[in-house]
């Protein structure tokens, strides 16, 4: 997939679909059952667009003198393509435009979005509870590869946003059924150089309390995210345990 938005840096390495792509670009066919192989490539195809408002060109040229998982992707476009084309095959009368008009006309559903409504239906009804387990475990490898190295509380809070950002999508696309784990709280821990860990602790602390419902689908989409943040912290680290006690005793 060879897309390139005019907003991204060059040496910018935050996109989801730079992320995505370099979890992608490791595995091999013996790694992914045909499911996971369909939802996690036209995954790619289809959400880059949601994570740079639509504003995306095509730059093959530039792109290819970039990092190898950029160049795996354009290599790539004609089957990301066919993975979802092979989707809606599956999902047939399910998605069939006469069946959504009429529901979107009988008011059963709001909208019906072809690329990302489609996926969550594949998700849902077609990967087995095994095959759903292992693309949430792929996903937080993909979030991994969101996380900055943080010298102040501006890249904290520009981490914590990246993980909510995704944590938003993927509990869409997965049925609610996404969560972080093990890996991002390690990823936490070792990837964010503030200061000493007490200090950065410290200041997750405070950057998980002062987030805003906005940034999240529902209310209870943000005290979900900053339950499973906290769960898999606490877990993983005496210093979150720490900072987190001092702020329920104040």
């Amino acid at each position: 997939m060879s897309f390139y938005s005019e907003e991204m840096d060059e040496t910018d390495e935050k996109s989801l679909i730079w992320a995505l792509s370099k979890v992608l670009s490791k595995m091999s066919d013996t790694d992914l059952s045909k499911n996971e192989k369909l939802f996690l490539f036209s995954l790619g195809f289809s959400l880059y667009p949601f994570f740079n408002g639509n504003k995306i060109s095509f730059d093959i040229d530039y792109l290819s003198s970039k990092t190898t998982a950029y160049i795996y992707l354009i290599n790539s476009t004609k089957d990301n393509i066919n993975y979802l084309i092979e989707i809606y095959d599956i999902l047939g009368e399910k998605i069939a435009i006469g069946n959504i008009l009429k529901a979107l006309a009988e008011k059963r559903i709001k909208t019906f979005d072809y690329t990302k409504d489609a996926l969550k239906i594949f998700y849902k009804e077609y990967l087995t509870e095994g095959e759903k387990a292992h693309v949430i475990s792929l996903l937080n490898d993909v979030a991994k590869n969101l996380l900055s190295n943080s010298r102040t509380i501006d890249n904290i809070r520009k981490n914590i946003e990246e993980l909510v950002k995704f944590f938003n999508l993927m509990c869409d696309m997965t049925d609610e059924m996404f969560r972080y784990d093990e890996k991002i709280a390690s990823a936490l821990i070792s990837i964010n150089k503030y200061a000493q860990k007490k200090a950065f602790f410290n200041s997750l602390i405070d950057v998980i309390n002062q987030l805003q419902s906005t940034k999240f689908k529902t209310p209870e989409r943000r005290l979900e995210f900053i339950q499973n943040i906290n769960d898999i912290l606490t877990k993983e680290s005496e210093d979150f345990r720490e900072a987190l006690a001092k702020t329920i005793i104040k």
